[in-house]
């Protein structure tokens, strides 16, 4: 559907990428010296607003997170992809995004103070630095490099860590030994949305980042901007995740279940949420600073196949179809929808278990049988499919799901059998023949 508002901002963030590219002065950060040797990156400020620039061409990051399909990266208008830590793929991915023209946000795994890791403990701390340095000096010459994020979501349970000094500085003693070692590539590290507390700690325990990098989901993105103005900080940010609302929230921002179990969005509503993040919270931003982002999970979540986690951010299914948050994202990226589109679950409140909606916090009797029903709408021929997995399953239960729950599928329609009591989730995926999917999800309790 075309949106005027939308349309309008679009055009707006366009034209401050094209000036990006017209209208550049000499700031610190020696923009004029990005000539100097292949895959030179910086971050620099041009006519008072931070820009990254990439062999001396400013750069505006068009990026996706999440480990798979990479190769469909650029068939979506993407130029960026996003690791998080080095494993025995990482070269291939380094060179296969060469290849493919992409550059690549290289992650190296900082250890995380929530699951143990004492930054006070000196020998630990330099055994980290000594094996990051290793990893820096394999990696640094690579033409897809294009700057390090150092560990993810290191802040986890922030309130609670009395060491917060000591994960900043030993953070610190990483970005100045990158910039020793590798003087060509920015380093910056992804935290937890964005607060003001944090961004003074960063300042003060963590300068020697060039620019703050935030893992912020809908809505809590719009939040960056105002931080770092309340904060003080004058820097460059990317949003290094973007994507559905975080998983610990309801949706909308409600309690959960009587169970605890959350209503997931339809992937209709995920793509308006990403419709709204890149619109409000990236474009516009630009002026602001926003150097671009990362759309998270590109993947299909296989690593998190459990109960409410099974699709709960991903871009594909485990076919490899594309939701309509692909489509939406490719016309951030470029202005331009797909030729084929992803199929809409026209309305949540016409997805109905026994004649229930998500919300109502659905009940059923043990050994019955109950109606199931969606509504969806495409230009295409559509197919059916639906799964009823447990709540809080081991992880990679795939489909079929639960054998014997779904004992009728007639297209839109189908009859679900509780086999046995316990919490569950009921999903359908609405397919067409070109590769796109829509899905929406009811959990339900059984007595």
């Amino acid at each position: 559907m075309y949106h005027p508002l939308k349309a309008t901002s679009l055009l707006i963030g366009v034209l401050l990428i094209m000036a990006c590219e017209q209208d550049v002065e000499n700031k610190p950060g020696k923009v004029d010296d990005l000539q100097l040797g292949p895959a030179k990156v910086q971050v620099s400020k041009a006519s008072g607003t931070w820009k990254m620039y990439k062999d001396g061409k400013p750069f505006f990051i068009k990026g996706a997170a999440g480990g798979q399909y990479y190769d469909r990266i650029t068939e979506f208008g993407g130029n960026t992809i996003r690791t998080y830590g080095i494993n025995d793929s990482t070269m291939t991915i380094m060179d296969r995004a060469h290849e493919s023209g992409l550059s690549v946000a290289f992650g190296l795994w900082l250890q995380q103070p929530e699951y143990g890791f004492d930054y006070t403990d000196p020998v630990l701390v330099q055994e980290q630095l000594e094996m990051l340095t290793r990893q820096v000096r394999e990696y640094k010459d690579h033409p897809a490099l294009l700057f390090w994020i150092l560990g993810n979501e290191l802040d986890g349970h922030y309130d609670d860590n009395v060491n917060k000094q000591a994960m900043w500085e030993a953070v610190n003693q990483v970005s100045e030994m990158i910039h020793r070692e590798d003087p060509d590539h920015p380093t910056t590290i992804a935290i937890i949305n964005s607060s003001v507390e944090k961004l003074l700690d960063m300042q003060k325990w963590a300068p020697d980042l060039d620019f703050f990098s935030s893992n912020a989901k809908y809505p809590q993105s719009g939040l960056v901007v105002p931080h770092l103005e309340e904060a003080g900080w004058d820097i460059g940010f990317i949003l290094s995740e973007f994507g559905n609302r975080a998983l610990p929230k309801g949706f909308p921002e409600s309690p959960a279940l009587s169970w605890g179990a959350l209503v997931e969005p339809t992937s209709t509503e995920k793509a308006q949420f990403i419709d709204e993040i890149y619109n409000d919270d990236v474009l516009p931003n630009i002026a602001y600073g926003c150097m671009g982002s990362f759309a998270f999970l590109w993947g299909d979540q296989a690593s998190h196949q459990s109960g409410s986690r099974r699709n709960w951010h991903a871009f594909f299914n485990e076919e490899g179809y594309t939701y309509g948050m692909a489509d939406v994202l490719q016309y951030g990226w470029t202005g331009v929808y797909p030729a084929n589109r992803a199929p809409v679950i026209t309305d949540r409140t016409k997805f109905l278990l026994n004649g229930k909606q998500a919300f109502d916090g659905i009940t059923l009797e043990r050994n019955k049988t109950y109606p199931a029903v969606v509504n969806a709408e495409d230009t295409d021929p559509l197919t059916y499919q639906w799964v009823v997995v447990q709540e809080g399953a081991p992880l990679g239960n795939r489909p079929p799901g639960l054998s014997g729950w779904v004992v009728v599928d007639n297209g839109s329609n189908a009859e679900i059998k509780a086999i046995s009591t316990g919490q569950y989730r009921l999903y359908v995926f609405v397919k067409d023949n070109f590769g796109k999917v829509a899905n929406a999800v009811i959990p339900f309790i059984v007595d």
